[in-house]
């Protein structure tokens, strides 16, 4: 019995986690407790538990497997258009301290400001630098699944033009795995959010752009070249705006996108909202451009879901974004759904803002367990598992 790449998404890293979590140093776990503490069969789980000997979290005993006095650190991050989150997480995904700052302008800059916030994060938790394990970072684009490239990153300039996986790797001196974030946000979702025990799930973040992360029969999806769940490209729009698009345009992302409902919102009158979170605060106070820009975003938005629904039919699709998560949008979608024969199930992400960072804790982890062979970015030079004692 082996794992497959994909395992390594969800199956291996949550069973690991269930594994760590409480496990003291020294603690001996009898192999006929395996099963129970992962959740999986008894083959699944002896695997999970070899790959943490491997990662020097465990050593194999004759009776079973004893906790080493190592513990890795991990580094994750949410890159967005206008705002990085980045935390360090111990191996049970819990946070160790955050950060919370614009995001710099150019992708030079941003790996400038990622470095930055790696060595800040490590000094404040008191961790050093070189005992940080791995990372995981959330990017907004597609990510190949073979080379692991950016592409259709609209929101960063010149994001899909470097390397940026080897890039980091280098300047922070461990390996590091980048993945969609909203692929990363529905990871998170799966695994602490609602979505948990759900085999068919989308995750659909609303917010600077628009995309979906999918779990269909219980694994991730990422399609060919990684551009599964870019929904941003649907030629959904407002049918009652004669808006030209040309070829190749994000169409729903530039309608409903931050910048589509502010645009919405000044072509049904008057409005100072130059944020989103203006723009919601005007529509509870009775601003009626307000209200109308947000009626024809979840109007459009519901149109999408259908779509999503007719082609992959999931149990559930959470939301999340600066968008997604507002009240307003939620309820006006289960209004609309509760009319409509063939609507999805609706809900708001648990997680939050925090759902990323949730996900990236996962891959993180899984990024440093996995044997070379299934790592989904084979690193460009020895790997370094380096620890720091719990």
């Amino acid at each position: 019995m082996t794992f497959t790449q994909s395992d390594f998404d969800l199956v291996v890293p949550v069973a690991a986690r269930a594994a760590l979590r409480g496990w003291q140093s020294g603690e001996l776990l009898h192999q006929a407790d395996l099963a129970a503490r992962t959740a999986l069969a008894a083959g699944q789980a002896e695997l999970v538990f070899t790959s943490l000997v491997e990662a020097g979290l465990a050593v194999r005993e004759e009776n079973g497997f004893r906790r080493t006095e190592q513990a890795v650190r991990l580094f994750v991050g949410d890159l967005g258009g206008t705002k990085l989150h980045t935390a360090l997480v111990d191996d049970t995904g819990a946070i160790l301290g955050e950060r919370l700052e614009p995001t710099a302008a150019g992708v030079h800059a941003v790996i400038d400001q990622i470095v930055r916030l790696h060595a800040e994060l490590a000094t404040a938790c008191a961790v050093p630098v070189a005992a940080i394990g791995a990372a995981a970072m959330g990017v907004p684009g597609s990510v190949d699944p073979s080379s692991r490239a950016v592409g259709f990153a609209p929101n960063i300039q010149g994001l899909d033009t470097v390397d940026l996986a080897a890039e980091l790797e280098r300047r922070l001196g461990h390996r590091v795995l980048l993945e969609n974030d909203v692929n990363l946000a529905a990871l998170g979702e799966s695994a602490a959010g609602c979505a948990q025990g759900l085999q068919n799930f989308a995750f659909v973040a609303l917010g600077t752009g628009i995309g979906m992360g999918l779990v269909l029969d219980g694994r991730l999806v990422r399609g060919h070249s990684g551009m599964a769940g870019e929904i941003a490209l649907l030629p959904v729009g407002d049918p009652s705006e004669s808006v030209s698009h040309a070829a190749g345009d994000a169409v729903l992302e530039s309608e409903i996108g931050n910048s589509g409902i502010l645009a919405a919102a000044r072509r049904f009158g008057r409005t100072q909202a130059v944020t989103v979170e203006q723009l919601f605060a005007e529509a509870r106070d009775g601003m009626p451009a307000a209200r109308a820009a947000i009626a024809v975003t979840a109007e459009i938005l519901f149109k999408a879901l259908l779509a999503v629904r007719s082609v992959v039919d999931p149990e559930l699709i959470v939301l999340g974004g600066s968008i997604g998560l507002q009240a307003e949008i939620t309820e006006s979608l289960v209004t609309r759904a509760a009319g409509h024969p063939y609507a999805p199930a609706i809900a708001t992400s648990l997680l939050g803002p925090r759902a990323v960072l949730a996900g990236a804790s996962l891959a993180a982890l899984a990024e440093f367990i996995a044997p070379p062979a299934l790592r989904y970015r084979a690193p460009k030079r020895p790997a370094r598992r380096l620890m720091v004692p719990s």
